[in-house]
């Protein structure tokens, strides 16, 4: 228990990963703390309806995808089209089906339990209007949180990275942890931080397959983050992705 003691006040991201390995016997500890479900609720001023995603925009091999797939944080000024947009978004984050109740995801969630959520600050983009949104997978549509400019707020919540002033928009990925404890305790947040990286791998691929740019933050102001995207509790912001057409291709 000293060991435990020390080590937590030298390092709690160290002392929780040892704290959280499976004991043997096996057994996961839970509190009682209900799942709240898959969909998220939200108090939204309006609802945009994305359109069809279009195949034939993602004609680039996974092959080439992979070996062209960069962080990129120089964008152009140049607005992203409706439709790229919608199919960008589609076949990062939408639910493509069901099974045993569970939806299911162009990528893996730790138990099915879809511990992330994709919130998008928006800022050029065909027929969407700027503001903070809500991606809700299951109708592939746009919630909106806040309409207007917020790019400054999120620049400086972002430790004035500038890659976010030159986006054409931010996606902000969050983990709902009680999601994935309901079923797994205390190794939770192993998996949702898993989770995170999943969807992340597909921000990089499609975003590379539709010629487009983009770049993975993990340093931000977290709680100035939650305040800018009205995050609920129990939601936590975890990895910031700004997305644009590169400077050069």
């Amino acid at each position: 228990m000293k060991d435990i003691i020390e080590i937590f006040i030298r390092d709690p991201g160290l002392a929780y990963h040892i704290s959280s390995k499976i004991p043997f016997p096996y057994r996961f500890e839970l509190e009682g703390r209900g799942s709240p479900g898959f969909k998220r609720r939200g108090d939204y001023q309006g609802i945009i309806e994305l359109d069809k995603p279009d195949k034939e925009l993602l004609k680039m091999p996974l092959s080439e995808a992979l070996l062209k797939r960069r962080s990129i944080r120089r964008y152009r000024s140049k607005s992203i089209d409706f439709k790229v947009f919608s199919t960008f978004i589609y076949f990062v984050a939408a639910v493509q089906g069901y099974k045993y109740g569970y939806p299911l995801r162009t990528y893996p969630t730790a138990g099915a339990l879809n511990s992330p959520e994709v919130f998008i600050h928006i800022d050029n983009v065909e027929l969407i209007d700027k503001g903070i949104y809500h991606y809700n997978p299951f109708s592939h549509s746009l919630e909106l949180i806040r309409s207007g400019d917020f790019k400054y707020e999120v620049y400086k919540a972002s430790l004035e990275q500038s890659q976010v002033l030159e986006s054409a928009f931010n996606i902000l990925v969050v983990g709902v942890y009680d999601r994935t404890y309901s079923k797994y305790g205390l190794r939770a947040y192993r998996y949702v931080l898993e989770d995170v990286g999943h969807i992340g791998q597909n921000i990089y691929l499609v975003a590379t397959a539709l010629n487009l740019a983009t770049v993975c933050m993990g340093a931000f102001i977290d709680d100035e983050l939650s305040t800018i995207f009205q995050l609920n509790d129990g939601e936590f912001p975890l990895l910031l992705y700004s997305v644009g057409y590169p400077v050069s291709p």
